[in-house]
């Protein structure tokens, strides 16, 4: 849920402050959101590395009767996840910085979804903002 909420930037935010606040404001609160996510994500690997791997290589069971080997898929996939997320958010950023590049006509922005973008038909598109329905 994380890596698809990255993608359609809609994480959680507090907007009773995020919308008071001067764009100059936001844009400093988006890069300080990224700096605690990015070292959240290098503590979580660094911290749970040896953990993970040991879980792995040895296949760590639950220890109950069904004894099924969560914890040498979830503790790898935790890791895994964290730095996928950490990725999208530098992602987004990058995306901010420097756009999606005017060349591909493809790229075009939803209006009634607040900035979330996507790749569709650029025909689909064209159509839409003349509001005409693409069957």
């Amino acid at each position: 849920a994380g890596l698809y909420t990255m993608q359609r930037r809609a994480h959680i935010r507090i907007t009773a402050v995020y919308d008071i606040v001067s764009p100059r404001v936001r844009l400093f609160f988006d890069y300080l959101a990224i700096f605690v996510l990015l070292v959240y994500a290098v503590l979580m690997v660094v911290g749970g590395y040896d953990v993970a791997w040991e879980a792995f290589i040895t296949w760590e069971r639950l220890g109950t009767i069904f004894d099924p080997p969560v914890p040498a898929t979830v503790k790898p996939l935790v890791l895994i996840v964290t730095c996928l997320v950490a990725f999208g958010a530098v992602n987004n950023l990058l995306v901010d910085w420097y756009g999606r590049g005017s060349e591909n006509p493809d790229w075009v922005e939803d209006d009634h979804n607040e900035g979330v973008t996507g790749l569709v038909d650029s025909k689909t598109a064209e159509e839409s903002h003349r509001g005409e329905t693409h069957r």
